[in-house]
């Protein structure tokens, strides 16, 4: 009786030695999932405390493909100083809801006596391209990036500052503020966004001996029903203000008109690769190109092709023809990325670096 009354006691100290240390090990890890890296352009992820403006940046951003650009491309921006090789990402850790208050709203005396002397808007009254008193920035995005998978050890930060031309009242203007207005108003707020960060009481303490990389973002034109926006100024800091430095990025469908004025063999190019596509199928294919550009020249592929298929055996032939085509289809190298979709589920992705054949990932 007594042996099993010491080893229950033994067995319940065990027991609750194992809980106390999964309990430490849990509390170390607390808001530090880490995702697996998804290429060369991109971080792994750290979950870690949410973002507190999440919910502004999407409803600010969904209805365009500003959405996910403003993100995926400022972490390719980061990369040639902070290496996805040895850096992990979380976004949104620093700027808490009274810095974007600070950052975002404007003094109005007329309706509160509340005072914004570190707001990046145009101070009421002023005059921008014909237009009284405008709201320019709509949007601001961070990514922290960290040495170590638990997110203590921060070595770096970027900041996009997203500018989308409205009227006062943020109604949508009638005619679009011209690109060289909308790339001055960018360089003129860049050094008091900077300022801010490595002067304010709490963030100075963060951001102050760190090196600080932002960027501005041209937002998706609604009045020209352009899809995306793209950056348009960058600015890598290191304990001082550094350069502004002129971006000349695009996403441009193909094909189209635009993108023909820029890189006519790239659109010839697809428009035969659409047609080969559509010899596939029995039924409708659907086939169009995102293209990234950098200084006029192409980066990056997307394709987004929907088909309508009965039978899985279609579905596989067309997979695998694609991928063949997909090898010969350009002339010029840049990585592809090809996304099967069947009734709006994604059913195949192919992707193509540089030097290497395609690829085939099944998702089904």
């Amino acid at each position: 009786m007594k042996k099993a009354l010491l080893l229950c006691i033994i067995l319940l100290y065990t027991v609750g030695c194992s809980q106390v240390k999964d309990q430490v090990d849990q509390q170390a890890n607390t808001n530090s999932e880490v995702s697996q890296r998804l290429g060369d352009a991109y971080y792994p992820i750290i979950m870690r405390d949410k973002n507190v403006d999440r919910n502004t940046y999407y409803s600010t951003l969904n209805s365009t493909k500003d959405f996910q650009i403003v993100g995926r491309d400022l972490m390719r921006l980061s990369t040639p100083y902070f290496s996805t090789d040895s850096h992990f990402m979380a976004e949104g850790q620093y700027l808490k809801s009274s810095d974007f208050s600070a950052l975002l709203m404007r003094t109005n005396l007329e309706v509160s006596n509340i005072e914004y002397p570190h707001s990046l808007q145009p101070d009421r009254g002023r005059v921008i391209a014909g237009i009284d008193s405008p709201v320019m920035v709509v949007a601001i995005h961070e990514q922290n990036f960290y040495s170590d998978n638990r997110g203590q050890d921060l070595v770096g930060s970027s900041f996009t500052i997203v500018l989308d031309p409205r009227e006062a009242d943020r109604s949508q203007l009638l005619s679009p503020m011209s690109d060289d207005e909308i790339r001055a108003y960018g360089e003129e707020i860049i050094p008091k966004f900077y300022e801010y960060l490595t002067t304010d009481e709490v963030l100075g303490e963060i951001f102050g001996d760190i090196p600080v990389n932002i960027c501005v973002y041209q937002a998706a034109n609604r009045i020209n029903n352009t899809e995306a926006g793209h950056y348009i100024l960058q600015c890598y800091s290191d304990e001082s203000l550094g350069a502004i430095n002129q971006l000349r990025h695009r996403n441009i469908v193909i094909p189209s008109a635009q993108a023909q004025e820029i890189d006519t063999r790239t659109p010839t190019e697809f428009s035969i690769l659409q047609s080969e596509l559509s010899n596939l199928s029995i039924d409708a294919v659907s086939a169009i190109g995102h293209g990234e550009y950098k200084d006029e020249v192409l980066q990056f592929l997307r394709i987004d092709v929907t088909i309508n298929v009965k039978t899985y055996g279609e579905l596989n032939f067309f997979v695998s023809k694609s991928r063949e085509l997909l090898d010969s289809a350009f002339s010029e190298m840049f990585p592809i990325q090809m996304i099967i979709k069947t009734n709006n589920n994604i059913e195949a992705m192919i992707t193509k670096q540089i030097g290497q054949d395609a690829e085939i990932t099944m998702l089904h």
